[in-house]
């Protein structure tokens, strides 16, 4: 007797237990939150103290971006700025001042990336003011704290 049997190659085949979880899937699970669907967002605007022009402050802002589908990083400091957006790789979105493309690779390294920028601006941002936007329930507290603790 002769069985027929449909086999696929295993390059075909996806085992999602097996395929390893995004940079901002990891993240999210370190906070201890969860998304339903792709379609989650949180937002993380941080200003700064500290440099000073001769007559002026300077302005300082770091924007982080964290969603579903990947994340980014925005700074702008005396009239520079880098923008970064990652899915798959770090792409510059629209110039890149300060060299972050190729030290922004996943949210979880913005832990060193952070004091990295601090010390090559002058600033340090204040992370007890942080500006917390989010989709997901119950974030706020959690990011937070992860902005105290580990930026």
């Amino acid at each position: 007797m002769t069985r027929n049997l449909n086999l696929i190659p295993r390059a075909h085949t996806r085992n999602a237990a097996l395929a390893p979880a995004s940079p901002t899937a990891r993240w999210l699970a370190a906070r201890g939150l969860t998304a339903r669907s792709e379609s989650w967002s949180v937002s993380i605007d941080l200003d700064a103290v500290g440099a000073r022009s001769a007559t002026v402050e300077v302005r300082s802002n770091l924007h982080v971006s964290i969603e579903g589908r990947g994340w980014g990083v925005t700074v702008e400091h005396a009239g520079q700025g880098s923008s970064i957006w990652v899915t798959n790789v770090p792409r510059v979105c629209t110039r890149d001042d300060f060299g972050l493309v190729h030290h922004v690779t996943d949210p979880c390294g913005l832990r060193t990336v952070v004091p990295w920028l601090e010390c090559r601006l002058g600033v340090r941002f204040r992370r007890s003011h942080a500006r917390i936007t989010s989709t997901l329930a119950d974030a706020d507290q959690k990011v937070l704290m992860w902005i105290l603790v580990m930026l």
